[in-house]
């Protein structure tokens, strides 16, 4: 398949479920969410009651707390079980893994807080896990380096000069001679690529998927639009 015929099927889908995702599902969204905020409902009428009633809020609040400690009541959120003879070390350690990264590396219970709450008012809960690249960068300044130091430093490719003064400075050799030489001052950026495996919520109007799909899974079109 080639680049052009690519990006139509891209854009085929992505309007198809824009349509698909913005129809009544959104107004049934937006309704709920009112009703949880206890907004008025819009017919009101002056010198009526105006009365707002909380019954949608009431039902989440009182899920929701049902619904975590089920996932939370132990220390792990997921367990790998052993499958062959031997398995036993491989299994506890992608269980200690898999419940660092979601505990401690991220906010598991928020995440977990938002998942849950999102499917009781707005009909579905998304979660997406990746991995996240972050780019760190530093200023970092040297100071009297002779030019082997100079292009040593520079033979780094994660590196950007910044800065770059140079002065003749007078030096004695081993024998015994007064030399003259460049000294220099240089201040150069630095980048440091990381990564990490990032949870994170994805907001229901956030998510588009194909109207032909059942599940995620079986869907033949998922995507994230921020």
């Amino acid at each position: 398949m080639n680049e052009p015929k690519l990006k139509a099927l891209l854009e085929s889908e992505i309007d198809a479920s824009i349509g698909y995702v913005q129809s009544e599902t959104t107004d049934q969204r937006q309704e709920a969410l009112d009703f949880y905020l206890r907004q008025p409902y819009g017919n009101e009428v002056e010198g009526r009651s105006q009365i707002v009633t909380g019954e949608v809020a009431e039902v989440v609040d009182a899920a929701l707390p049902q619904l975590l400690r089920i996932f939370t009541a132990g220390d792990d959120v997921v367990n790998f079980e052993p499958v062959a003879p031997g398995d036993e070390p491989l299994a506890k350690q992608a269980t200690d893994y898999i419940n660092w990264i979601f505990h401690r590396d991220n906010p598991g219970f928020q995440v977990l807080h938002h998942w849950f709450k999102d499917a009781l008012i707005s009909k579905v809960g998304i979660v997406k896990a990746c991995y996240d690249y972050v780019t760190d960068t530093t200023v970092e300044t040297y100071q009297n380096l002779t030019g082997e130091e100079l292009a040593l430093l520079l033979a780094d490719e994660s590196i950007e000069v910044v800065s770059q003064d140079a002065t003749m400075v007078e030096q004695t050799d081993p024998m015994g001679n007064v030399i003259q030489m460049e000294s220099y001052d240089v201040a150069v950026r630095k980048k440091r690529v990381t990564g990490r495996v990032k949870i994170e919520n994805v907001p229901p109007e956030e998510c588009l998927i194909s109207k032909r799909a059942r599940t995620i899974e079986d869907s033949p079109f998922v995507a994230h639009r921020k």
